[in-house]
């Protein structure tokens, strides 16, 4: 990312109000007060909250002794205790804050600064909310008499300062989501404190004597970090949120000191002006918090699960303090919606009664409802277009059980990137069929030989080598270059009455090869169309990896193998049955349990069916799940200077519908297409086509990238739906 001077700048506040000022003030402190007059269990939640605190053992809240908590624990209870100490009014917990406080005076001055930027933690990333939390204890008892003002200027002095100055010099400089941990803990002990230094640098970024940008601040962040479709740029779901909580924390602080960062807008950079890198796509326009906020909601599947895509484990968007803090901020009838999804509805920490917002309306918010969302994210007939994040998601519609699937093709521009250009994961009956492969974490060796292996995504791997950036490296935090980008394009993406689809291409990922993907969604079934196009051979790989178990197939076996192959990733598919695929139609039947385990009557079948291909071979085994455990593997292989792979795909019943899948042949050069036969009589021509042309169909001509056309029982063909 380019560093470059914002034209955009915060001001600061010309003066600080009295304490409480960080994420409270004296006036919420009544009202929450009062609101425990009235309400049963918000008096019992306090009346345990003060108890809990009361009665902490020392070296929960002192540290520096042999016993004592770690710090990042520590920081939460004298937090609580300083909580507590506001709703209650008892001077012995103010007593017990001031204690820790001053422990830390001792502490802190025999304290070295780690490699990862910590000073009384380990990093950066645990540094922040230690200095949020100790300066939200510092602030609740600031205006009480536990601390002297001799010992208040010591303990900021020489506790909040070196933390500050730690924050400060941050390892990442730009728009990580380590930077965004580093400006909210600078930020949050800059208001605290009222250290227009602090806060000049967290807000507006640090500049050298030369005018040129050398650490970034929240405008940055604003301008660079959200992209314009509201994900975050590191483009996992896990670190969106990551850096979300950082953003919306800081714009409560500033909030109490009459700084207005949530509705703050900042205009993007040269890459992401408001449209995505390729200017195809969308308007232009300011960047804010809230598209970060609201993008989550049209990325989920309709249980609210997300693809787990890069570095990310299992998601689901659920009520948080997130949607606590911008509900108050935006009022915005989704995010009560969701804050309404848990009954009764409770604050799920006692500290978050801060946050919780007792008079929230219902809410609405529904998936088939059309919306505009960020600068350029689209959401139309339940299917959701994020240009820049470089996502795109198919819905058959907004109920619990509508087939979905998602396609990843954006800018490998991070180190928490997989090498997975076109993957697509597949939702149907209320749970996720065909993942991604997440993370196992970065300690293991799986994260290396799995995570990052492109085999272990639902795409093309050539040649049996991972996608550019990784290849055959054995480091894990590769990125591209802007010399050399590693981004896949979305080429088209349909979603109206008759048609829904989606065609993303890649030529960046292995070089010479030309990786192009076109999903339909007909009803409750995907018709998948890959090609691979080079001018050398090569062996391509397509795979399909699956939650559930092989019900039955109609593979026959040629070959078994331990293990797919020896090379990195392939060598975790273990127990492989392998056979042709030249000559007829091959179909798998996966049996699908819900995630929570479910009863077995739960089970969903998912039907695969393999249209055939010159000298190919397919190779069903097991991938890894999680470190103890396996899910299934399906590879489809052949070696060509261009390959087409072509599948059916048929959740629980749909598939009865079907009565035949057949390879449409006589067409030209570049040119996919099926037909399926329904039960019902008549049939589909779904044709996709590298690029746009004319195409005879019986005696219908179409000019296309993909049609979808309708044989009747009479013979006749009409066409229903088409891509130019």
């Amino acid at each position: 990312m380019a560093s470059r001077k914002s034209a955009a700048r915060i001001p600061l506040p010309r003066s600080f109000s009295p304490h409480p000022r960080v994420f409270m003030d004296e006036a919420e402190i009544e009202t929450l007060k009062d609101r425990a007059k009235r309400t049963r269990w918000v008096a019992q939640r306090i009346r345990a909250l003060v108890r809990r605190t009361t009665e902490l053992p020392e070296n929960d809240f002192i540290p520096g002794r042999p016993a004592s908590q770690p710090p990042k624990k520590i920081a939460e209870n004298v937090r609580d205790i300083a909580f507590a100490y506001v709703l209650s009014g008892k001077e012995e917990l103010a007593r017990k804050v001031a204690e820790s406080l001053l422990a830390y005076v001792d502490v802190v001055p025999t304290c070295r600064i780690s490699i990862m930027k910590g000073l009384v933690t380990d990093a950066t990333l645990s540094e922040s909310p230690w200095a949020i939390n100790m300066s939200t204890a510092y602030d609740f008892i600031y205006g009480c008499s536990a601390l002297s003002d001799a010992e208040k200027k010591t303990v900021e002095d020489n506790v909040f300062r070196p933390c500050a100055e730690v924050l400060r010099i941050c390892n990442h400089t730009t728009g990580s989501n380590w930077r965004a941990r580093a400006i909210s803990g600078l930020g949050t002990i800059g208001f605290c404190l009222g250290e227009k230094e602090y806060l000049e640098e967290a807000l507006n970024g640090y500049y050298g004597k030369d005018g040129k940008l050398l650490r970034y601040g929240f405008v940055h962040h604003l301008a660079e970090s959200i992209l314009s479709d509201g994900i975050f740029y590191e483009r996992t779901i896990g670190y969106h949120f990551s850096g979300l909580i950082t953003y919306t924390q800081l714009a409560e602080v500033a909030r109490h000191s009459g700084v207005d960062l949530w509705h703050t807008a900042i205009a993007g950079n040269e890459r992401d002006a408001g449209s995505d890198a390729a200017r195809k796509w969308g308007r232009v326009g300011k960047k804010t918090i809230k598209a970060m906020c609201d993008a989550p909601f049209y990325y989920v599947f309709p249980d609210l699960s997300g693809a787990q895509v890069a570095d990310a484990g299992v998601f689901h968007l659920k009520p948080d303090i997130i949607y606590e803090m911008a509900y108050h901020a935006y009022k915005d009838e989704k995010y009560a919606w969701l804050l309404n999804r848990t009954r009764p509805r409770r604050p799920k920490e006692d500290i978050d009664l801060m946050w919780f917002n007792f008079d929230l309306p219902p809410g609405k918010f529904d998936l088939k409802n059309d919306a505009k969302f960020a600068v350029n994210g689209v959401h139309t007939h339940s299917c959701t277009r994020f240009p820049s994040g470089g996502y795109a998601v198919l819905r058959q519609n907004s109920s619990k059980n509508a087939t979905c699937v998602l396609i990843t093709f954006g800018k490998c521009g991070t180190g928490h990137e997989h090498p997975d250009k076109l993957h697509i994961s597949v939702y149907a009956g209320g749970r996720i069929i065909a993942p991604d492969a997440g993370s196992h974490g970065y300690g293991v060796n799986e994260h290396l030989t799995w995570d990052k292996q492109t085999i272990a995504h639902n795409t093309v791997t050539v040649d049996q080598t991972a996608q550019y950036p990784q290849g055959s490296k054995d480091h894990v935090w590769l990125t591209d270059t802007p010399e050399k980008p590693s981004t896949g394009e979305l080429a088209f993406f349909q979603a109206d009455d008759h048609l829904k689809a989606f065609r993303a291409t890649c030529d960046n990922a292995y070089e010479g090869v030309l990786l192009d993907r076109t999903v339909v969604l007909l009803g409750a079934h995907v018709i998948d169309f890959f090609r691979a196009t080079s001018k050398e051979e090569h062996q391509y790989d397509y795979a399909l990896h699956l939650n559930g178990k092989v019900r039955r197939t109609s593979l026959k076996t040629t070959k078994t193998l331990k293990r797919l192959s020896p090379r990195r990733g392939y060598y975790h598919i273990r127990n492989v049955k392998m056979g042709a695929a030249d000559k007829t139609n091959t179909t798998a039947t996966y049996s699908v349990p819900m995630p929570d385990g479910g009863k077995k009557r739960d089970a969903l079948d998912f039907k695969i069916t393999l249209l055939p291909m010159p000298d190919a071979r397919i190779a069903l085994g097991n991938g890894l799940d999680t470190l103890e455990t396996r899910k299934p593997a399906l590879v489809v292989r052949t070696c060509a200077e261009n390959a087409g792979f072509v599948s059916v795909m048929s959740p629980g019943s749909a598939g009865k519908a079907i009565a035949a899948v057949t390879q449409m042949h006589d067409l030209p050069d570049g040119v996919l297409g099926v037909e399926i036969k329904w039960t019902s009589g008549g049939s589909n021509y779904v044709i996709s086509s590298d690029k746009t042309r004319d195409i005879q169909i019986a005696d219908t001509k179409v000019r296309c990238q993909l049609a979808l056309l309708r044989r009747r029982a009479n013979g006749k063909v009409t066409v229903e739906a088409t891509v130019k």
